[in-house]
């Protein structure tokens, strides 16, 4: 009596099986790629949302609004596979086929899967290149020179007086601000609340924070910070400077 007994298609061998497995599995990568790449797309469109003009969009990718379009092509194409040259192909190895020789049916299909295998590589290059843009243009706005003078000084202050310092602005803040245009918005905010607190804290002490400012980026760049004697005596009682001295030589 001869039973049947049914296996999982990974564990079956043979010409066929195997060459059906491997065609599977680039399909199956290929499925897995577009869907990725339209998740990240989905996300660009978000972060590039009335993009400031600032941004400069990578001219060697695709323009986004085509950008955006890619997807919905390759899927049709993946989906379709070209029916008429799957039935050209079926017919035109049936004979081989038939004597059980399986490879050249098997290795014409997988070319049929490079229509779609080859705009979608473009695409993901695409994507790649217009993130890395975004990754610099964050990565600019957290260097924003203006925002490093408004925590440098800011810094300063909280060592001098003995307080909370401010917390910094981080990259992943940045990221998490979703577009760029709230990112600036963010960065912005960031100095104008530094710039707020430093004003609060030195209520009294004869200096705005932005001649604060100035004084600060003098003595880190070892300059003299060119204090008028009010200033100095203003800032030396609150305990933001010190005095120092020492000997005299003639030049």
């Amino acid at each position: 009596m001869v039973t049947w007994k049914e296996h999982p298609l990974d564990r079956c061998e043979g010409q066929i099986i195997t060459a059906f497995r491997e065609l599977k599995g680039v399909y199956e990568k290929l499925r897995t790629d577009l869907d990725d790449a339209t998740k990240r797309i989905s996300t660009l469109q978000t972060v590039l949302m009335q993009a400031p003009a600032d941004f400069r969009y990578p001219s060697s990718a695709i323009p986004f609004d085509k950008l955006q379009k890619r997807p919905d092509l390759i899927q049709e194409a993946l989906e379709n596979a070209q029916a008429e040259d799957v039935e050209r192909l079926r017919s035109e190895y049936d004979g081989p086929a038939r004597l059980g020789n399986f490879q050249p049916l098997m290795s014409k299909a997988r070319d049929l899967l490079e229509e779609p295998r080859k705009p979608l590589m473009l695409l993901l290059s695409s994507v790649i290149t217009v993130e890395n843009a975004v990754t610099e243009y964050r990565k600019r706005l957290l260097e924003d020179p203006q925002l490093f003078r408004s925590q440098r000084s800011r810094e300063a202050l909280a060592h001098a007086l003995g307080v909370a310092g401010p917390k910094p602005l981080t990259f992943t803040d940045i990221e998490d601000a979703g577009s760029l245009v709230a990112a600036q918005a963010l960065v912005k905010a960031h100095t104008q609340g530094n710039s707020a607190e430093g004003e609060a804290l030195l209520h009294g002490a004869g200096v705005s924070f932005d001649r604060w400012c100035a004084i600060v980026a003098a003595l880190d760049d070892g300059r003299d910070p060119d204090l008028a004697l009010q200033e100095a005596d203003a800032l030396v009682r609150r305990g933001l400077i010190q005095r120092t001295y020492r000997l005299g030589e003639r030049s």
